[in-house]
């Protein structure tokens, strides 16, 4: 029923992956950043292979039911980080250990920027000119003020229910949680989802709130950063931008049913590797040298190596074959 990787440690970065087909593609497509990141950090990887909830149900609810069936698959005392299957992990991301020792559950708050906007213009132009410019994907918590039925949705704070860590001391109420989520009428907002109640949960805890690095919203990301991709589709242009997105973010979710999708599942290890190779200086790697204390020395002006782009007009994209 569950599928085991990583190290030894007491962290389990812990996930639910049901069916084969979408194993398979959680295994391809984000098994790999995640085994670098718990090797790294001696982290085990702990996937549920099957659903727990019913099939007329919304299968993201499992990620609360599996807490329940844990007692023989890790320790008592083991820290817990669950998050949705469709995310990767930076190769230089930190280890999560500081965040249980407050014995809170954490969560990264959700960002309303003009990125949303801005992703709505997009995908109008470029995938879909029946897009709505004013569909949910723009509502803040004040807008449910206007969404009869869902008024006390605008005095929540917003958390992502993709990633969160839970310390043992608190699993017993997201298993609790987990039996009386689904029923709450606010789960009918994004059919039957786990989002809504979920905020309604945490606003009863004391959270600790995690750094936004821990889940940027790829649609989001793309739209603000790497619009162009929108116009122009190149796989291997589009497998950088992802890579080097990484260097800012410690994980990237692919949160969206719609086209960005597309990009979970692009080999961003082997363009990370292209984008920050080891430099011949003792074969120092890029989280390394981010690690370490350097100390600025005075060397006067740098001679300028060359041309950063082609000097062939016929040529001049160095990026894309």
């Amino acid at each position: 029923m569950f599928f085991r990787g990583g190290g030894n440690g007491n962290t389990v970065l812990l996930t639910v992956a049901a069916g084969d087909d979408y194993f398979e593609r959680w295994r391809q497509a984000s098994l790999p950043s995640w085994r670098r990141f718990a090797e790294r950090h001696d982290y085990q990887i702990l996937a549920l292979k099957k659903s727990l909830v019913a099939a007329d149900a919304h299968q993201g609810w499992n990620k609360f039911a599996v807490l329940g069936f844990l007692e023989n698959e890790v320790e008592a005392d083991a820290d817990l980080v669950v998050l949705d299957a469709d995310q990767v992990f930076s190769p230089i991301a930190p280890a999560l250990e500081d965040f249980f020792s407050s014995q809170q559950i954490g969560v990264v708050p959700e960002l309303f920027g003009p990125d949303r906007k801005l992703l709505s213009y997009l995908r109008k132009a470029h995938l879909n000119s029946n897009y709505p410019l004013d569909s949910s994907l723009l509502a803040s918590p004040m807008s449910f003020k206007t969404f009869s039925g869902f008024e006390e949705i605008s005095t929540l704070r917003f958390f992502s229910a993709g990633f969160f860590t839970v310390p043992p001391s608190k699993r017993a109420a997201l298993i609790d949680f987990a039996l009386w989520g689904p029923a709450d009428p606010v789960s009918l907002l994004d059919g039957g989802g786990d989002q809504m109640p979920f905020l309604k949960f945490l606003a009863t805890q004391n959270v600790l709130e995690l750094d936004n690095k821990w889940q940027g919203i790829w649609p989001n990301i793309l739209a603000a950063r790497y619009s162009f991709l929108y116009a122009r589709r190149d796989r291997k242009l589009a497998t950088l931008a992802l890579a080097s997105a990484l260097a800012d973010f410690h994980c990237i979710h692919f949160s969206t049913t719609w086209p960005e999708k597309d990009f979970w599942g692009l080999d961003l290890l082997a363009a990370w590797d292209t984008l920050y190779p080891p430099l011949r200086d003792g074969d120092l790697d890029i989280y390394d040298y981010l690690s370490s204390e350097v100390k600025p020395k005075l060397y006067g002006q740098i001679d300028r190596p060359g041309h950063f782009f082609s000097s062939s007009p016929g040529n001049p994209s160095l990026l894309v074959d």
